[in-house]
C-alpha cells in the first residue's frame, strides 16, 4: 500500500450479481455521474459556439444541414475536434432537457429556439 490512509477496494468485473449491481446503481443518478460540473461547463461553452446556427433551423433537415456546415467551418478554422464533439453532445443533452421543459412552460428556457422545441 502506497501513501497514507486506507486503500480503495478494487472492483473486479463480474464480481457482483445483477441484484447487487442494481442495488449499488440505485444510489447513483446517471445524469450526475456522467456529467460533472467541468463537463457541463465545457458543454455550455461549446453550445454557445453553435447555438446561432441551430436557431436558424426551422426543421430537422435544416438543422442537419446547418450542423454539417458548422462542423466544416470548425474544421477549416482549426477549432479543436473536442469542441465540436462537446457542442454536438451539448445539443443532444440540452435539447432533451428543453423538450422535457416545453411540456411545463416554455418561459423557462426563452433563449432556446422555440421553433425546434415545438416540432
Amino acid at each position: 500500500m502506497r501513501g497514507h490512509g486506507r486503500a480503495k477496494p478494487r472492483v473486479i468485473a463480474g464480481r457482483f450479481s445483477r441484484k447487487e449491481r442494481q442495488f449499488h446503481r440505485a444510489k447513483i443518478d446517471l445524469e450526475d455521474a456522467a456529467l460533472t460540473d467541468q463537463t457541463r461547463t465545457r458543454y455550455y461553452l461549446a453550445l454557445r459556439k453553435i447555438i446561432r446556427h441551430v436557431e436558424k433551423a426551422t426543421n430537422e433537415d435544416q438543422l442537419d444541414s446547418y450542423l454539417c456546415l458548422w462542423i466544416k467551418k470548425m474544421w477549416k478554422t482549426g477549432e479543436p475536434l473536442l469542441t465540436v464533439g462537446d457542442a454536438l453532445s451539448a445539443l443532444h443533452f440540452y435539447l432533451r432537457i428543453f423538450q422535457e421543459l416545453k411540456n411545463e412552460d416554455l418561459r423557462v428556457c426563452p433563449s432556446y429556439p422555440k421553433k425546434l422545441l415545438l416540432t
